[in-house]
């Protein structure tokens, strides 16, 4: 096998693409917004993850960086790897892909906060960068780690990113004894005395209506901090109904984007 590393432009890569091989794997719109990103930021950097040709010159690794290449109309540097014979190729990809966490050297929990205030305060369905979660940890992630050292027992619903990012945003806008109290007792099933709002999260969780129905995955998420965000304010402790409307919705992730530019994150 054979590395260079080189400037690789939009004609350039538009040139790669046409070696691109038929059975190669499916490209994912997603991903190449989320590498073209990262180029137009002027956050992209040379990895060993770069471009490979088969021993008979066909692309047989990289068409996504590729098409973000162009799509963000950058030149940048990538490593460029020929002759690889097939072998080889099939063990690289039989690893484990990294994980934000990996790649951040952050811990798992903390990243998973961070990805979801991010992908909040940005109403954006693609994954954050290495880069942007790190920038926002500079600014909240010791809020992050001040609930997870107040409580770092974890229990399935209550526990999950949505309400730690709900606890951290209400930590941010002044909230953080009060929050960090109540997301405590909600952790450790401590119910007795819990404001009305709070016990509304509880019985809904113990009847399966916290969330809507058919709801998962990112809508899931969204509904859950809503509802912390209730739960987990001074202000709606007399609350009895606990809602998730669209009015709430946008209530909500306002205050998430208050507390991120209060934190300093976005100016």
């Amino acid at each position: 096998m054979k590395f260079e590393q080189i400037m690789v432009s939009p004609t350039l890569a538009g040139e790669f693409l046409k070696m691109n091989v038929v059975g190669n794997r499916k490209l994912r719109k997603s991903l190449v917004h989320r590498y073209a990103d990262a180029m137009t930021r002027g956050e992209w950097m040379a990895t060993p993850e770069g471009i490979a040709f088969s021993v008979k010159g066909d692309l047989i690794d990289g068409q996504h960086r590729l098409n973000a290449v162009i799509r963000s109309g950058c030149t940048v540097p990538m490593i460029i790897c020929r002759e690889v014979p097939d072998g080889a190729f099939k063990a690289m990809n039989g690893g484990s892909p990294w994980t934000a966490a990996d790649a951040t050297k952050l811990p798992r929990t903390q990243v998973e906060v961070l990805t979801f205030i991010l992908k909040s305060a940005s109403a954006s369905t693609m994954k954050p960068t290495a880069h942007q979660i790190l920038e926002l940890d500079q600014h909240i992630g010791s809020h992050i780690q001040a609930l997870t050292a107040y409580c770092n027992s974890t229990v399935k619903t209550t526990s999950r990113a949505s309400v730690r990012a709900a606890a951290v945003v209400q930590s941010i806008l002044g909230n953080r004894e009060y929050a960090f109290d109540l997301y405590r007792r909600l952790v450790l099933g401590e119910v007795e005395g819990l404001p009305h709002v709070a016990m509304a999260f509880v019985k809904q969780q113990l009847i399966g209506r916290l969330l809507p129905d058919a709801a998962s995955g990112e809508v899931a998420q969204m509904c859950t901090f809503v509802k912390a965000m209730q739960v987990l304010s001074p202000k709606h402790k007399d609350r009895k109904r606990l809602l998730y409307t669209d009015e709430l919705r946008t209530d909500a992730i306002r205050d998430l984007a208050h507390a991120v530019k209060a934190a300093g994150a976005i100016r």
